[in-house]
């Protein structure tokens, strides 16, 4: 019942907090996929970037929200395209629109995003020649933690990014850092194996 009066806070965090919570309980009302759908059109990137966050916590609940969430694959903040595409990406209708979403977010201007685009792709390990293709590219962002990432995201697709390989093999002749030389080890291993 509390949770209920917070969807009436003046605060969107808190109430997306409430929403995510009342989704998180068997039967809760349908008001809180408007207040997170109400938090993806706000203002403040930060709260569409939360918004999109919790409605993959909400999963099936989500159902019509998820519309609204697409559009968020064009929000001008990296952050948020990044959130709505690892929620819509597992969706038919919307997941070549979020891979190209997610591999658009190896090109950012801001490091982190590049940075979380190659772990979202290492999550999501999608079996597509141009996702190889794109996070081979960010294998040579000036970035360590970018190309770090690039590199374990082609381990975790695994098999499929066996053209990767020969790439992987000269950047490990030429990395100087520990971190990124136990990457490619670990990409080897799980493409050839």
């Amino acid at each position: 019942p509390a949770l209920v009066h917070l969807h009436k806070h003046e605060d969107g965090f808190v109430r997306t907090h409430s929403a995510l919570a009342l989704a998180r309980m068997p039967a809760s009302p349908p008001a809180e996929v408007q207040t997170v759908v109400d938090g993806l059109k706000s203002t403040d990137p930060g709260l569409r970037s939360f918004a999109a966050a919790v409605l993959s916590e909400m999963g099936p609940q989500a159902g019509d929200a998820l519309s609204t969430l697409a559009e968020s694959l064009n929000d001008r903040d990296g952050y948020v395209r990044l959130h709505a595409a690892e929620v819509l990406i597992r969706y038919d209708r919307w997941s070549y629109q979020a891979l190209d979403a997610l591999l658009g977010g190896l090109k950012d201007k801001d490091e982190n995003i590049r940075w979380l685009a190659t772990y979202s792709l290492a999550e999501l390990a999608p079996e597509s020649q141009e996702t190889v293709d794109a996070l081979l590219k960010a294998t040579h962002d000036p970035v360590i933690k970018v190309k770090v990432g690039a590199v374990y995201a082609l381990g975790e697709i695994g098999p499929f990014a066996k053209s990767a390989c020969t790439e992987l093999r000269k950047l490990a002749d030429t990395a100087t850092s520990q971190e990124l030389q136990s990457a490619i080890l670990y990409a080897l291993q799980q493409i050839e194996q």
